[in-house]
């Protein structure tokens, strides 16, 4: 009988958990389980994407001299043995002058041939004073500076 009442008093005890707040304890402790989860996972998100942002990658690249910056579109260096110097940037252009090797002359404009119409690529505007016409990148190699055009010029002659 006193194994009954034993049985009896603990079936009818309400449930207390260490905070001590009955049945619902139970519950507010899975709310802040849940609110610690979702906080840890989205600490682990953002170290991850801190990480991921930084792996060491060139974030840089290497553009096209801009004339607008420079204030020129560098010296250029007839590569071939011969170039024709032509009235209109074209290959059907009148050639007005032939240049030899390892000329040096300042790119005074360019042009691209976006439709390859002309062998494509772009075509430099040369003038000494007295000739004036375009050239094929094909036959000119273009440098930043005179002081390189002019080093590189004598391996052209």
């Amino acid at each position: 009988m006193h194994d009954e009442i034993l049985l009896k008093n603990i079936e009818t005890r309400p449930r207390t958990s260490i905070w001590g707040r009955g049945e619902h304890a139970i519950a507010g402790a899975s709310k802040i389980k849940r609110w610690f989860l979702v906080l840890c996972l989205l600490a682990l998100l953002f170290s991850g994407l801190a990480v991921s942002c930084n792996r060491g990658y060139s974030r840089s690249m290497k553009l096209p001299v801009d004339p607008a910056v420079t204030s020129t579109l560098g010296w250029g260096v007839v590569s071939g043995a011969y170039a024709s110097v032509r009235v209109q940037p074209r290959t059907d252009s009148e050639a007005v002058a032939l240049l030899r090797g390892g000329t040096v002359f300042a790119c005074l404009e360019r042009k691209i041939d976006a439709k390859g119409e002309y062998r494509g690529g772009l075509w430099y505007l040369y003038s000494d004073g007295v000739t004036r016409g375009w050239l094929h990148d094909s036959d000119v190699k273009v440098f930043t500076t005179e002081e390189q055009a002019r080093k590189a010029a004598l391996s052209y002659r």
